[in-house]
């Protein structure tokens, strides 16, 4: 399937970025689209590579969400996020259309390279139970925004449950349910501003596969490999391919 500024060799290699990010995510609960925008805008357009990793993320954190008590448990203690989320994404939508590509590589080398220095610097807030709610929109807002540019919402909301103290069973829970309603609302934003066209959509679902494939490998992973060890090496992959989509905007 060769279609829309993609070619062969472009959809195997982006079938290995997803089965990486599947492999980050199945070990740290997050980390996918981090993964895999931050590889495939090095060798396919910024467009493109956005488009295909809207549905992945979709269906992936429809398992990872907990089921029903889950998502009730989450909306009762974090509706703030989930109201902010799509206001972000719908106006940052309009900016997604309307930008330049490089501008579009630059969000992703930003986002990326911002959340590997705070990883690094260990950096951590602290919310008290009266911040929680408005952080909590604003939060939403923020990485709605950001995720219209990048489709990457991962590190707002990682630091916001880890701030809010959220246990790690209900951080787990929280993420997939936030990402679940970023992924609706990208769908639907991409398809208005013509970035998610049919074809484009069905290479997503396609991509699905090798994403969760590497989502279950993590999981077992995570049993037997040392965890902070592993979230170290993709860190400084992740730092050194965020300055790499740095120098490509700046010297396109």
């Amino acid at each position: 399937m060769i279609v829309d500024g993609t070619s062969g060799w472009m959809l195997l290699l982006a079938a290995s970025a997803f089965v990486l990010g599947g492999l980050v995510k199945g070990v740290a609960g997050f980390g996918l689209p981090l993964v895999v925008i931050s590889l495939t805008s090095t060798f396919m357009p910024i467009e493109v590579a956005l488009a295909i990793n809207v549905i992945p993320p979709f269906v992936l954190n429809l398992w990872q969400m907990g089921g029903a008590q889950g998502a009730a448990a989450t909306w009762k203690r974090y509706s703030p996020v989930l109201i902010g989320l799509p206001m972000g994404i719908a106006i940052g939508a309009v900016f997604a259309a309307v930008l330049d590509a490089s501008w579009l590589v630059g969000a992703v080398g930003a986002v990326t390279l911002a959340f590997c220095l705070s990883e690094f610097a260990g950096w951590r807030l602290q919310l008290s139970p009266a911040q929680v709610s408005p952080a909590g929109l604003a939060t939403g807002f923020v990485s709605g925004f950001f995720g219209s540019l990048t489709t990457v919402t991962g590190p707002p909301l990682v630091m916001y449950l880890l701030a809010a103290k959220a246990s790690p069973e209900t951080f787990r829970s929280a993420l997939g349910l936030f990402f679940l309603v970023v992924g609706f609302m990208l769908t639907l934003a991409f398809a208005s501003i013509g970035f998610l066209s049919p074809p484009l959509a069905l290479i997503g679902v396609l991509m699905a596969a090798p994403a969760a494939a590497g989502m279950w490998l993590g999981r077992r992973l995570s049993k037997h490999v040392d965890a902070s060890l592993f979230r170290m090496i993709v860190l400084m992959l992740l730092a050194i391919l965020g300055l790499n989509l740095l120098r490509r905007a700046v010297f396109a």
